[in-house]
């Protein structure tokens, strides 16, 4: 199989897994790539946001807290939100 043909299967793969999105979205769309370490942030602040609770704060991997609405910004997960 051609090196194309493999990383269209890698693809489609990453995008089956519950987190796929995201994961592809945090190690392809930014440069450098965001740690993995990041998708339960990630996955927590879409939640939150899409509840309406925007001035929550969330405690990222490095031990910093910061607001939802701070960190849909910062990783640019707007295309996630649904309200």
């Amino acid at each position: 199989m051609s090196p194309k043909g493999l990383q269209v299967q890698k693809m489609a793969r990453l995008l089956m897994d519950p987190d796929g999105e995201l994961t592809f979205h945090l190690q392809c769309n930014h440069y450098p790539p965001i740690l993995l370490d990041w998708i339960p942030v990630a996955s927590r602040a879409i939640r939150l946001a899409n509840e309406g609770r925007w001035d929550e704060s969330i405690k990222y991997p490095n031990g910093l807290e910061r607001t939802v609405g701070f960190t849909i910004k910062g990783l640019r997960l707007e295309t996630f939100i649904d309200n």
